[in-house]
């Protein structure tokens, strides 16, 4: 499915080349009421954060995740809804994100899952970076070239 927007500057509806497949298919509502338990892709602006939500520094459960250290992100859709994301700090993908936030904020296509353990609808697990930007590097090169 194809994506236009309308481009207030030059009264032309223009094609969202990122949404051909950087796309959330669920919306941030959506995702908060259903709260999926397996991984789901969003598209979204990720940075790191500088806090810890609550629930994640419970050492309660040794087995769960609240016994390990997590790393915080925010995760922020097109429509401006936020979402707090954790990843294991000694993961490979913590690193990974890590080097892509080096120099601030990114847009990325993220998979993420809530935690079935986990009160209310404010935190969510990364399980991994999809891409970084909201367009794969295959799609990218299926745009239009300019003159």
């Amino acid at each position: 499915p194809a994506v236009f927007l309308y481009d207030h500057d030059s009264k032309k509806w223009r094609l969202d080349w990122e949404a051909w497949e950087g796309y959330s298919p669920i919306l941030p509502d959506e995702l908060k009421e259903k709260r999926p338990s397996s991984p789901v892709p969003v598209r979204v602006t990720i940075s790191m954060s500088s806090h810890y939500a609550a629930p994640f520094l419970e050492e309660s459960a040794p087995e769960s995740y609240r016994g390990t250290a997590y790393i915080a992100f925010v995760l922020e859709f097109p429509n401006g809804e936020r979402l707090n994301a954790y990843v294991d700090r000694y993961s490979p993908l913590a690193l990974e994100l890590t080097k892509l936030l080096y120099n601030g904020a990114v847009r990325a296509c993220v998979s993420i899952h809530y935690p079935a353990d986990l009160p209310g609808n404010q935190s969510v697990i990364i399980d991994r970076l999809e891409f970084p930007g909201w367009m794969s590097e295959a799609t990218r090169k299926l745009l239009p070239k300019n003159n």
